[in-house]
């Protein structure tokens, strides 16, 4: 596939979480559910518009887009991420760790079992927008 680059802003911002503040008045139980399923949702329709993109040959806003996707996949798999039971928990800031040495975010904090759980969804996710790889 040839790439086309297109410096036009894209159509429209990537979806993304709401703040945390959005869930607290609801219980525990149901924040939860709705956390997940504003996730799944982001997600969802990133690589949606994501392919969207590729399609039309917009490959600067397709990979913009996929990038959020991953993000948001990573982010579900990463221990500063999630709580004691494995849900999504806000994370404890102040902004991510830009490398190993500053920050909550440490690449020994991701295992073997979490790397490849993430590996299996961000290829998936990469299929669903650029196709299988040749």
């Amino acid at each position: 596939m040839t790439s086309t680059r297109n410096d036009a802003p894209p159509s429209k911002p990537p979806t993304a979480l709401a703040p945390p503040t959005v869930y607290l008045s609801i219980s525990s139980r149901d924040r939860v559910r709705a956390v997940h399923s504003k996730r799944r949702g982001a997600i969802n329709q990133n690589l949606i518009d994501a392919a969207a993109a590729v399609a039309r040959g917009d490959t600067k806003e397709a990979d913009l887009l996929f990038g959020m996707a991953v993000h948001t996949i990573a982010d579900k798999h990463s221990p500063v991420h999630r709580d004691e039971q494995g849900n999504p928990a806000v994370y404890p800031g102040p902004g991510h760790s830009p490398f190993d040495f500053k920050g909550r975010e440490r690449s020994k904090d991701i295992d073997p079992k979490i790397m490849a759980a993430m590996k299996v969804e961000i290829q998936a996710a990469y299929q669903q927008v650029y196709g299988p790889k040749p």
